[in-house]
């Protein structure tokens, strides 16, 4: 049984006026502990609901009073069954809670992508080294292959959201990094596309924007301005995804852009107090656009600039068994394998990551539903 399932139990002994039943439940699940500020109003409340009814037994109060005071005790008891926590449970239904560990939503976005992932943690950390203000990445695949959650998986698993020390019931990291998603208005003009991406960055950091700010002049360190970023110290990390779709990609334009945007924003010396920048060119296509899936591969194998990634594609049943080989505690006595052919099917077929995510967000969210009790 959940916390969930014992708030609803305790709420539905007070729909039916079951008042006396809902103390004594509410005294077994409270623990009685030193300090226990919550056990000290349950016994505040209930000697104030025993009086109320010595006065009715006794006819010392009308019917409307009754009413009155009753209607009072209903309104406590909520309020107190409101605030019960893992942290007031009595010893009986803490010793049971202590078995499960709740695991972070984050870890739905880390089945498989090591290839990336290795790619993306060996150049940060040896080759410009973590000291570097800024690196540049090239995230491609098609539109299924959760483009956006692996940016987010890197940006959290930097601030320490994503180990394994939810096993041991450690509470996360309250270091959130900061995430900005941009995608351009597009146009035939390398100048122009330029000029509005610059303006789609600088909207996500400074309110009002206008034109007249925004020119093929402005640099990177034009950001540190913005009260978001000077909040995040040297430490902080800057995540910005730049989208590029079919609807927005010309082979013409937008690598021609990329290259202007380093020769020109990107070209300047941010100084130490300025937080780390990981700005990501996710490039989509659809998966029946072959004809801009080649044009992409190419314009990444013959960039000048940025660190490419390898290319994002689905996931097999045996990658999606590997997850779950980290997460036994989700597998409900199965084997890793076992788990996830049963929730997705045969060994041979193969899995969009968005499809994939959803489901282990499901599994992860059912799991820590049912935990406490």
């Amino acid at each position: 049984m959940s916390l969930e399932d014992l708030q609803c139990e305790l709420q539905n002994l007070v729909a039916d006026a079951s008042y006396d039943k809902a103390f004594q439940r509410l005294k077994e699940i409270v623990g009685r502990k030193d300090n226990n500020e919550l056990y000290r109003d349950i016994i505040a409340v209930q000697a104030r609901y025993s009086e109320a009814k010595r006065a009715s037994n006794l006819n010392l109060i009308d019917l409307k009073e009754i009413s009155q005071h009753f209607s009072h005790v209903a309104y406590a008891l909520l309020w107190l069954i409101g605030r019960i926590s893992i942290d007031e449970l009595s010893d009986l239904y803490l010793s049971e809670a202590k078995l499960h560990r709740a695991i972070p939503t984050v870890h739905s976005l880390t089945c498989n992508r090591s290839r990336q992932k290795s790619a993306f943690d060996e150049y940060h950390l040896f080759e410009p080294g973590p000291a570097e203000k800024f690196h540049f990445f090239y995230l491609y695949g098609d539109t299924r292959q959760g483009h956006e959650s692996l940016f987010k998986r890197f940006a959290h698993d930097l601030n320490g959201l994503v180990n394994s020390r939810w096993r041991q019931g450690a509470t996360p990291s309250n270091r959130e990094p900061l995430f900005k998603l941009c995608k351009p208005e597009f146009s035939e003009s390398p100048r122009m596309f330029e000029m509005y991406v610059l303006r789609d960055l600088f909207t996500c950091f400074f309110e009002p924007v206008n034109e007249l700010q925004i020119n093929t002049g402005s640099r990177l360190i034009d950001l540190l301005e913005s009260p978001e970023i000077k909040s995040l110290g040297p430490n902080g990390q800057v995540f910005i995804l730049l989208t590029i779709d079919d609807f927005n990609w010309r082979k013409e334009v937008t690598p021609l852009t990329v290259k202007r945007l380093f020769e020109g924003f990107y070209k300047c010396q941010l100084p130490p107090s300025a937080p780390r920048f990981f700005f990501f060119f996710g490039l989509k296509y659809s998966k029946t656009n072959t004809d801009v899936k080649g044009e992409v591969r190419t314009a990444i194998d013959t960039a000048e600039y940025g660190k490419p990634l390898a290319e994002l594609g689905p996931l097999t049943i045996l990658e999606i068994g590997e997850w779950f080989s980290r997460y036994e505690v989700l597998c409900g006595g199965k084997e890793a394998l076992e788990m996830a052919t049963q929730l997705f099917g045969t060994q041979n077929a193969s899995y969009d990551m968005a499809d994939v995510e959803i489901k282990l967000l499901e599994i992860i969210e059912k799991h820590n539903k049912r935990l406490l009790i």
